[in-house]
């Protein structure tokens, strides 16, 4: 049966209008411009961005030049009005480079070389010749000459002129053979450097291309950016501060930077950088509640923990909870084993998964541990009883700051290259109004130390790092700034002061026994001496027991010759803790005329058949 002619006109156009081939649109391979990176501690999150037009329709972008130190798992897309994103998926193909012309660079330089070094072989072999030609000629020239002598015709001028030729000739020969030697040795460095170029070559033509392919839906002619986010590793930074005081001012600059380390394998030029405690967290679902079941266990004796005991086991489950909880809350898709123990940072901690496991299998294992920390903790809850006490909460860190969680946009955008070694940026200049004095501990040390009081009247937080001082120009040493808020007072060394020494020395010692007690009443003199030309300001500190029992030991401070500080920082969190501070003066001049004494009595009171000891303590004075 044959169609008719109109039928089979429409088929063949329908066919073509809606086979693969004609619809199909050109790939386009793009690697697009890395506008914006956040810096976390350990991995960066990049972002690059394309600018896609039209026509309408369905795009495929394939977007080239990714980085070795890629997380695969973590590409995401987004779009701007007008384009939608179908699909974004990872992808790695062995490529083998084009390298044809560069080779042949080289092949021909290698060629010229080994023709040279042939040259210079041909060349040491003629001289070879002549050398053993000569060897032949003094053989013949001693023998004749002896048969001369023994005959009575020797001609003593041919002898000596043929002796000058030998030497003349066996001279340049050696002369020759040397420079062809020194030749043929720099020929042959020459080839070996050629040789092992053309291996880099060779070698460097087969490698692994990494790409997201990303297919888009242009609703919109018009088009607009797709942005393209990604982690990669090896990626870090760390906060460092440098202190230049101005005494005559008044004020200290306190310059903020951020040592960045950057070996992830791509350039990131002129780009929007951010910096950031957080951990880039892929994690969007919560953990789930696993049943808890409780039963009962046959034990010989009920054993009844003190409250020591039980703060202690509820404080370390607590904090294993919290360290199993942030590491949910990481990128941790298993495609490299877990870290061992040698590798892994402070604070990690072991949990079970393997290489190789999918990040739904590794979030269930974490998810388990988090469950039986939980369950552990909650029979501790059920079964310690009136040790349980109603203030046992989860550790509490001093220094909160210390793990805050805080993002620097830099003010200027970055250019940093993947390299060795750590490259450094500045985050933020800052002018502080500061108070200048001087610190004595006479107790700890003779030198007195330079110090000035401000306080970080940004709106950023300043991280914990090491610090650089300079007092007046000049560069006086390195300590460690604490983490500080905003609005927080902070205190900054500036070394020691060489025109000033303290020294501390009892005066008077009374003991006594009065009843069972034994009373021992002592007086310290603080000596504060000035071979300035002026007036200092300074802030002596000293300090008295704080007894850990009233009733065993009463610690008076009986007189002192200077009015205790009334700075309310000081009386507030120093006072109560045996810390003895004055704010004096020490006047100018040299001697007695430059001297400032403090003096206090210190009494003890404690059982004439006990003795005293000393518990450490971490407090410190500032």
């Amino acid at each position: 049966m044959i169609a008719h002619p109109r039928i089979a006109h429409m088929a063949l156009v329908s066919a073509l209008t809606f086979s693969p081939l004609a619809i199909a649109k050109p790939v386009v391979e793009a690697p697009g411009d890395i506008t914006a990176v956040t810096v976390y501690r350990g991995q960066a999150l990049i972002t690059r961005t394309l600018e896609l037009a039209g026509p309408i329709g369905l795009q495929e972008i394939i977007i080239t030049d990714l980085p070795a130190e890629i997380v695969a798992g973590s590409l995401y897309a987004e779009a701007a009005p007008g384009i939608e994103v179908r699909s974004l998926t990872y992808r790695q193909r062995p490529v083998s480079a084009d390298v044809r012309d560069e080779v042949q660079i080289v092949d021909d330089k290698i060629n010229a070389l080994q023709q040279r070094m042939q040259e210079n072989r041909k060349q040491r072999e003629v001289l070879e010749h002549q050398s053993k030609y000569l060897d032949n000629l003094e053989t013949f020239t001693t023998s004749t000459a002896i048969a001369d002598i023994n005959k009575g015709v020797l001609e003593a001028d041919v002898i000596k002129d043929l002796s000058a030729y030998l030497f003349e000739q066996r001279d340049r020969i050696a002369e020759q053979s040397l420079t062809l030697d020194q030749d043929y040795h720099k020929l042959a460095t020459q080839l070996d450097l050629l040789n092992r170029e053309r291996a880099m070559i060779t070698g460097s033509s087969s490698h692994t291309a990494r790409e997201a392919v990303l297919y888009v839906d242009i609703t919109d002619a018009v088009g607009g950016p797709v942005t393209v986010h990604y982690l990669v590793n090896n990626a870090n930074w760390s906060p460092s501060y440098t202190a230049r005081m101005d005494s005559e001012a008044g004020e200290m600059q306190l310059v903020y930077h951020a040592s960045i380390e950057q070996r992830t394998g791509e350039s990131w030029d002129d780009v929007a950088m951010s910096l950031s405690t957080a951990t880039p967290a892929l994690t969007a679902r919560a953990p789930r509640l696993d049943q808890f079941t409780l039963s009962l266990t046959q034990m010989n004796q009920p054993v009844q923990l003190g409250a020591a005991v039980v703060e202690e086991q509820f404080r370390h489950l607590q904090q294993r909870k919290g360290t199993v909880d942030a590491t949910r809350n990481s990128v941790m898709f298993a495609t490299t084993a877990p870290p061992s123990s040698k590798d892994r940072r402070a604070g990690e901690i072991d949990l079970p998964w393997q290489r190789g496991q999918s990040s739904k299998e590794v979030l269930a294992v974490v998810d388990k541990e988090l469950n039986d920390l939980a369950e552990r903790i909650q029979v501790l809850e059920y079964t310690a009883g009136t040790a349980m006490g109603k203030n046992i909460n989860p550790p509490t860190d001093n220094h909160v700051t210390e793990s805050l969680t805080v993002t620097y946009t830099l003010p200027a955008r970055i250019t940093l290259a993947s390299r060795t070694g750590q490259q450094l940026v500045t985050v933020r200049k800052m002018m502080l109004n500061a108070e200048q004095y001087r610190l004595a501990t006479p107790v700890l040390t003779d030198f007195i130390y330079n110090e000035s009081a401000a306080r970080n009247t940004s709106d950023i937080v300043l991280l914990a790092g090491p610090l650089s001082s300079y007092l007046d120009g000049q560069f006086v040493g390195h300590s460690e700034m604490p983490s500080i808020t905003a609005g927080e007072a902070l205190t900054v060394g500036f070394g020691v002061n060489s025109t000033l020494r303290a020294s501390r020395e009892i005066v008077n010692v009374d003991e006594q026994i009065q009843g069972g007690n034994r009373v021992v009443e002592i007086t310290y003199e603080l000596t504060l001496e000035n071979f300035n030309g002026n007036g200092v300001p300074v802030r002596l500190f000293d300090r008295i027991p704080v007894a850990d029992d009233d009733e065993q030991v009463k610690v008076s401070l009986l007189s002192t010759t200077q009015p205790i500080s009334d700075d309310a920082q000081y009386l507030d969190s120093l006072r109560d803790k045996g810390i003895l501070r004055w704010d004096v003066e020490i006047p100018a001049g040299v001697s007695s005329a430059g001297m400032k004494t403090v003096s206090y009595t210190l009494r003890l009171e404690y059982d004439k058949q006990m003795s005293l000891a000393s518990d450490d303590t971490d407090q410190s004075a500032g």
